[in-house]
């Protein structure tokens, strides 16, 4: 080719995207009746209109439409037909077989209720009664009409909404599949056997419409049961209800790795927001996950036209603050080339890093579970078949792991973007029986939200300091307990009159207070613990209480002959519930130092030593604490800086200023077994009131709060009724809590367990 001709090649090409720039499409016939919409770029070549629609409607017949580069929406706007909003519709219920559906109608729309009973000799499993909800999906579980002819079959695989099914027969190997009806999409498996266990194989078919997505609570509870259990070091089965077995058989046995793999779709067709809020997702993922015994190593990764690694699983460094920081710290913009959706290109890159490590280490690599988590709308348009790749993984962890494979993989994706593609997705994602592993939200936005409830913590016993930690006005009580689950209120009944102090939950069966709540001569009938555990209507629950166990060195009256009317030292106490609490997100153990779960909390395990404990928790000279206070009847939490070091020193001459006290040596009224808080300086901090006395002083760590003392008693009493602060708060105001490091034989000797595990009790470190 001469000279001339590649100049005259370039000069046409600069001509023809000089006009690529100027062309745009057209703004007729794009309105939708009954709702909106918006442009992701005006009208300008590669700009994406997306309609929007009132819930309980959906955009027909098209939810976006693309400005090619030919300067073409596709699809194409009809210039006789106006898009409109319809009201949404749920898939036929009808199919159900040996059983009849009541009302029978041509159409199902939103709030439409159906009722289902069995025909003589057959029994009905799954719902009874079903609502059209309005994200197209019925309520409830796909009822079935079960024979229950013999106990070597399965059980009847039922017809979900919408599908047809080929294949009567449950005995084992037989097969049945499934199709959609016209104008819906199969999401699931379309192919089952019955299994030697006698269960199905793959994941209950679903036929979604275009306008069909999961609810927050779907995707919450269908994540948190699946993921949520691998990530629970246990060696148990999962419960049996009605003689099906729901969740994993195996989850992760103690000393198992697991491998986390992201990928983000960083493509122009997910969008610069989307991707922000999918990354958001990952990072609360990860901050959940670290709630948990495991530590996964993680990778993450972008991907558009190419791949780019943000973090590398073969990486020595896996702490999972660096992992999220290098999450945060990258851009939507670092992706560089956004262009092309190559999907395919994602899984090959992990499939080459599991492929290193089984060949590199391929022992390690049998007590591997492997978790792949995608962002994407699954609108691949380069790199070949996604499909064909995860194939390929699973042939990897087959030839290592045998018939058995499929326990070590999972494959997750979340749609993302204004259009998903869900036949793709659903090519990709693992199938497993009582699981969903493909997730298909109203927006990015509802996603990022429902990532708070994802993984439910509320089952794992063993995991103390959990807590909900943001904050809404217009919470119930209930949502607001979640937020201190170890508070526990103590009501003791004398003569004179009921006294209250508060506690904290720190097993199932011990309450930790202070001593000094009780009096010589009070009975276990007259003590009561009252936990907001819902566990009656009201919210709050009596329980009944074994006995008190004061510690034996505690004595009040020990210097009242060297100037100090009442000493405080060894001022704690447990109370043991004659039943353990039932433990949920209203009533859980708060963390305490130098336990084996307090390690976990910390983010430290191996040999881990209390004295790493006290460095993790004692790094500043003024360490921020809290406590919770109630005022006017409502649970509030104060903020505190413990004094340590020589601010410690200054914090306790001010004990020197209480009622009473003559004594000219702080140390004689506040021993080494004291924290002090209080004062004005640096910051002004809160001051205790009487009814807080034995409550927890606690820190937080890794989004988990460990206990490290118990209100004792202040120098000054600045508090009014029902809790409120009065008056000028002196920069002498200070409080001392007992230091629970420092009285350690007590709590082991009473919570420590003695040979074998002991229900309540908890596991002690050196």
């Amino acid at each position: 080719m001469t000279f001339a001709m590649l100049w005259t090649l370039g000069i046409f090409s600069a001509i023809s995207s000089l006009l690529a720039a100027d062309l745009q499409c057209s703004p007729d016939s794009l309105s939708i009746s009954g709702g909106s919409f918006n442009l992701s770029d005006g009208y300008n070549v590669m700009s994406v209109l997306t309609y929007h629609c009132s819930p309980g409607l959906y955009p027909h017949p098209t939810l976006t439409r693309r400005c090619g580069r030919n300067a073409q929406w596709s699809p194409r706007p009809s210039k006789y037909f106006t898009a409109q909003c319809k009201v949404v519709t749920c898939p036929d219920p009808s199919v159900l077989q040996q059983g009849s559906v009541t009302p029978s109608q041509p159409q199902y729309f939103i709030h439409n209720e159906t009722r289902y009973q069995c025909y003589e000799s057959y029994k009905l499993r799954g719902s009874a009664s079903r609502t059209c909800q309005s994200n197209g999906k019925w309520s409830g579980d796909t009822p079935i009409c079960d024979s229950l002819v013999s106990a070597d079959d399965c059980p009847d695989p039922g017809v979900p909404p919408g599908t047809r099914r080929t294949g009567n027969r449950f005995g084992i190997d037989d097969k049945v599949s499934y199709r959609c009806d016209r104008g819906l999409i199969l999401v699931g498996s379309s192919e089952r056997v019955c299994l030697e266990n006698r269960e199905w194989s793959g994941a209950e078919p679903a036929c979604y419409y275009k306008h069909t997505y999961d609810s927050p609570e779907d995707v919450a509870q269908a994540f948190s049961s699946s993921l949520g259990n691998l990530l629970e070091v246990s060696g148990s089965e999962a419960p049996e209800a009605d003689g099906k077995r729901f969740g994993r058989k195996i989850k992760l046995q103690r000393g198992g790795k697991l491998n986390i793999y992201v990928a983000l779709d960083c493509s122009s067709s997910v969008g610069i927001e989307d991707f922000k809020k999918s990354k958001n997702c990952i990072e609360k993922l990860i901050e959940k996950i670290g709630n948990f015994e495991v530590s996964p190593r993680y990778d993450v990764l972008t991907f558009a036209t190419t791949i780019k690694e943000i973090v590398n699983i073969n990486d020595e460094d896996d702490d999972p603050a660096i992992v999220m920081d290098k999450i945060a710290n990258f851009n939507y913009e670092d992706h560089g080339d956004q262009t092309g959706t190559n999907i395919a290109g994602a899984f090959h890159n992990i499939h080459g890093k599991m492929n290193f490590l089984s060949a590199s280490k391929p022992e390690k690599f049998r007590e591997t579970r492997h978790v792949i988590i995608l962002f994407t709308d699954g609108r691949a348009n380069m790199g070949g078949s996604a499909e064909l790749e995860v194939k390929q993984i699973k042939q990897l962890i087959r030839g290592h792991m045998g018939d058995s494979w499929e326990e070590y993989l999972d494959i997750y994706v979340f749609g993302v973007g204004d259009e998903i593609e869900e036949n793709e997705i659903n090519k990709m994602v693992t199938h497993k029986h009582a699981e969903k592993h493909f997730f298909k939200m109203a927006d990015i936005k509802t996603l990022e939200q429902t990532f708070d409830d994802i993984i439910d913590e509320s089952d794992s016993v063993g995991l103390c300091g959990l807590y909900r930690s943001y904050d809404n006005p217009l919470d119930t009580k209930k949502s607001k307990r979640q937020m201190y689950p170890w508070l526990v209120t103590i009501k003791i009944t004398r003569p004179s009159g009921i006294e209250s102090c508060k506690g904290s939950l720190v097993s199932p069966r011990f309450v930790l207070t202070a001593a000094h709540c009780f009096r010589t001569g009070d009975k276990a009938g007259d003590v009561k613990v009252i936990i907001d555990d819902n566990e009656v209507e009201s919210g709050a629950s009596e329980k009944q209480i074994i006995g008190i166990i004061t510690h034996p060195q505690f004595n009040p009256g020990l210097k009242a002959d060297q100037g100090i009317p009442e000493f405080y030292d060894y001022d704690i106490a447990l109370i043991e519930l004659q039943e353990d609490v039932k433990i949920s997100r209203q009533a859980r153990p708060i963390c305490i130092p130098c336990t084996k779960s307090t390690s976990r909390a910390l983010g430290l395990f191996g040999e881990v030593t209390c004295q790493q404990h006290k460095e993790a928790l004692y790094m500043q000279t003024l360490e921020l604490a809290s406590f919770m206070s109630e005022v006017k009847n409502e649970v509030e939490k104060k903020n505190v800086r413990i004094k340590l070091r020589g601010q410690r020193t200054i914090c306790i001459r001010d004990a020197l200023k209480a009622p009473g006290v003559t004594t000219s040596e702080p140390t004689e009224i506040v021993t080494d077994r004291f924290l002090c808080t209080g004062g004005t300086q640096p910051e002004k901090d809160d001051i205790t009131c009487k009814g807080d006395s034995g409550g927890a002083v606690f820190m937080e760590r890794r989004r988990r709060l460990i206990q490290v003392g118990v209100i004792s008693w202040g120098n000054t009493n600045l508090c009014g009724a029902s809790g409120v602060r009065e008056g000028q708060q002196p920069d002498s105001a200070r409080d001392y809590h007992i230091d629970l490091a420092a009285v350690l034989p007590f709590l082991r000797q009473h919570l420590g367990q003695q040979g074998a595990e002991q229900p309540g009790k908890l596991e002690f470190i050196d």
